[in-house]
């Protein structure tokens, strides 16, 4: 069996992987943190081989980490790389042809990789292949920021790329009139940072649709559709709670859509439904946080990915999505229900996580100790 490596930048997202793979297959998985700390909560992970935190500050550094590192595992075949940050996914893209002299890459091509890390040219790209985009503005000056008063408000303001989102301070702003536009505007063109602004699409947590995918070489595609029933904040965030949905509309669209760009490997696109039509909001080229509901979903999407690269079958039946299947990073929504006070549905968690229908976002046991142990000191300091 091929070893696992996943360049990691999150923890429930990157033990999704571990979870998906190990279910059905023994391997031995490496993982690398990239400028993040979390090593610590897999060392003593059975599943896990072993795992690292490296300080990245540029592509020379990674280079020097990543060969010293690769010497040290003498692996026998080619290790299937696997990424959970888009810092690490431009980072591997930088070094590609090393990579893939070593290495089984779940990744896209590197114009994919690029373009749609970054929101500017990531709408430009989709408006080529005849698929439905928000108006868009990207402000850059003062200039800008004038145009956008002819959008219909609200408009949400987005960070172009991962480096601004870090200097940014959020991943989406809703701006409800242009004088509270103008004014964060120009709060954040102080900072030296171009965004992204867009006209905010209509509708409710429910109207917000993801679809998680992996696209084989020879083209063939299995994806996971459904709607990001909860979000935090409302509408404008981290999926709390998804709910499996198929739809024939996104699935054609979306098909089309990675065809004509001869997507290959594992990624996640974003849509927005007003009335019958469904708008591209963004583009994943790594696993999604919620990758984990393709598996209670029936189309477990890391896992076939492993099979199809290792030419191993991925079932015995026919894979079927089966729809009302539910996700919940129950930590998330439990920031959700105290920051919105809505204390009644901590009575509905029990009945939420025991459900058979319910999968949640998988942590290592030491992470919900941690966890666990901050909050009882906060307590304490009360």
């Amino acid at each position: 069996m091929k070893d696992i490596v996943i360049f990691a930048g999150s923890i429930g997202n990157t033990y999704s992987i571990v979870k998906s793979v190990t279910k059905r297959i023994k391997t031995r998985i490496l993982i690398v943190f990239v400028n993040e700390k979390y090593a610590s909560f897999f060392r003593y992970n059975r599943l896990v081989y072993d795992t690292e935190d490296w300080k990245i500050d540029s592509i020379e550094t990674f280079q020097k980490k990543i060969e010293l590192w690769y010497d040290k595992y003498l692996f026998v075949e080619k290790p299937i790389v696997y990424c959970t940050s888009d810092e690490t996914c431009i980072l591997i893209s930088k070094m590609r042809e090393w990579f893939e002299d070593r290495f089984v890459l779940t990744l896209p091509s590197n114009f994919i990789i690029s373009t749609f890390n970054n929101k500017s040219t990531s709408i430009v790209e989709a408006g080529k292949h005849n698929i439905r985009l928000p108006l868009s503005k990207d402000i850059h000056n003062v200039g800008d920021i004038v145009s956008v008063e002819k959008f219909n408000f609200p408009v949400i303001l987005k960070p172009l790329d991962y480096r601004s989102l870090g200097m940014i301070g959020f991943k989406v702003l809703v701006c409800y009139d242009y004088l509270s536009f103008k004014s964060q505007s120009l709060s954040i063109l102080e900072k030296g940072i171009s965004f992204q602004c867009q006209e905010y699409i209509e509708g409710g947590d429910e109207k917000s649709w993801f679809y998680i995918f992996y696209r084989s070489k020879n083209g063939t595609i299995v994806d996971c559709i459904g709607k990001k029933t909860v979000q935090h904040p409302v509408g404008q965030g981290i999926m709390a709670i998804g709910t499996s949905c198929d739809n024939e509309t996104i699935k054609n669209i979306s098909r089309t859509f990675l065809n004509q760009i001869d997507y290959i490997g594992i990624g996640g696109i974003e849509y927005k439904q007003n009335k019958s039509d469904y708008y591209f909001i963004e583009m994943s080229t790594r696993s999604e946080g919620f990758i984990r509901i393709s598996d209670i979903a029936g189309i477990p999407i890391p896992l076939i990915s492993y099979c199809d690269i290792c030419n191993l079958p991925y079932y015995t039946f026919v894979l079927k999505q089966q729809d009302g299947k539910l996700y919940v990073d129950i930590i998330i929504y439990l920031i959700h229900i105290l920051k919105n006070s809505e204390w009644g549905k901590i009575l509905k968690i029990p009945t939420l996580l025991f459900s058979r229908k319910t999968i949640i976002n998988v942590y290592p046991f030491t992470y919900y100790w941690f966890i666990f142990k901050q909050a009882i000191r906060k307590l304490l300091k009360m």
